[in-house]
């Protein structure tokens, strides 16, 4: 579902430029391929998408993920958790053209605003924000209906996009059961 604001970003900052953001693989060192590739696993749980992929060096790199489509089926931007040693890490996939210097923010339902996501690079496909989610704030995810993604367009313009939790907490589940 999206937005008037999704709707307004695209618009604004995409105007003519035909987004068509692909499946990013997430931004560790064995991050599974896009789901195209063969031998992928790929089990849905609600809005959310666990995928699995093998690594050249044995093993399955896996990810959770939720992608934010327009009317033309072209994504928009893309939430991911996956693990990160002992820690789960989520990163957030955002249009290209957003403002860097004020990272985006994250909040679950009516909750507490997080400002913990940090701009790692952006690509020409989309910009990346990451961050290692406090155990609280997984647990909100577990329980909340909405995550809630605020990013600046410019220094005073911003804008926010919605990601749907439904299926989150069974998705982390299979999740945390695959990557042992």
């Amino acid at each position: 579902m999206l937005t008037a604001a999704t709707n307004a970003i695209r618009k604004t900052l995409l105007a003519g430029a035909g987004l068509a953001l692909l499946a990013i693989p997430a931004a560790h060192a064995q991050a599974p391929a896009t789901p195209a590739a063969a031998n992928v696993f790929k089990q849905a749980y609600g809005a959310w998408t666990l995928l699995c992929a093998p690594v050249k060096t044995g093993g399955e790199a896996c990810e959770i993920q939720q992608a934010l489509r327009n009317e033309k089926n072209q994504q928009v931007a893309r939430a991911s958790a996956f693990k990160d040693g002992a820690e789960t890490d989520l990163r957030i996939d955002l249009p290209i053209g957003v403002y860097l210097r004020k990272n985006p923010s994250l909040q679950v339902d009516k909750g507490a605003t997080t400002d913990a996501l940090s701009y790692l690079r952006c690509s020409p496909r989309a910009c990346m924000a990451r961050m290692t989610a406090a155990p609280a704030f997984l647990d909100a995810m577990r329980k909340g209906a909405d995550l809630t993604v605020t990013f600046n367009l410019t220094g005073q313009r911003t804008a926010a996009v919605k990601f749907s939790l439904n299926g989150y907490a069974d998705a982390e589940k299979a999740l945390l059961a695959r990557v042992k």
